[in-house]
């Protein structure tokens, strides 16, 4: 495995997105590796692009482009859904992160909005339910603005969270509990 960008763990089984070879890593819980799926190419259980890997329930779940490709954890491809982020006026928004939770899968999305002649990177946790349908759950709104230092480098997090999920940047004084509902 060259160029690990995510893994997540099924029972004891670790799931290693490899972007460089575009497949998933299956790993043993003593490391050795028990197969992979997934190769490059544009067909059904094929990635383009493979940025993000999560685990909901028994789905492997990749985010490749547009699209959430799923998986059983024998790597069966189940089936591929695209995300349309109304929000965006950038055609691909790029997920930054992911989460499972009761109700779907999560993803910290990062999209360019226009206000106006004024184009912005608008930062939501976005969700996508179990028939594929999604929407905007929260959206990152940053404290006032300080003079320079972290708040500019770091970057916004999400996880996963019994009352629902955190989502935020670590340089804000801390991170906002959102409920399933999107609440904070």
């Amino acid at each position: 495995m060259l160029s690990v960008a995510d893994a997540d763990r099924h029972g004891s089984t670790w799931f290693v997105l490899d972007t460089r070879d575009a497949a998933v890593h299956r790993v043993g819980p003593d490391g050795a590796l028990l197969g992979s799926f997934g190769r490059r190419g544009e067909g059904p259980g094929e990635f383009e692009s493979p940025e993000k890997l999560v685990v909901h329930g028994d789905t492997i779940v990749v985010w490749d482009q547009n699209q959430l490709r799923l998986f059983t954890p024998a790597g069966e491809h189940i089936a591929d859904w695209s995300l349309h982020v109304d929000e965006c006026a950038a055609p691909l928004p790029l997920a930054r992160g992911t989460a499972s939770l009761p109700i779907g899968i999560l993803l910290l999305v990062d999209c360019v909005s226009s206000v106006g002649l004024s184009p912005r990177v608008n930062t939501m946790a976005w969700l996508v339910e179990g028939d594929g349908e999604s929407r905007a759950l929260a959206h990152y709104n940053p404290p006032a603005p300080r003079s320079f230092g972290l708040d500019f480098v770091s970057s916004p997090a999400i996880a996963a969270h019994p009352r629902g999920f955190l989502f935020g940047k670590a340089a804000d004084d801390c991170l906002a509990v959102h409920g399933l509902d999107g609440s904070q």
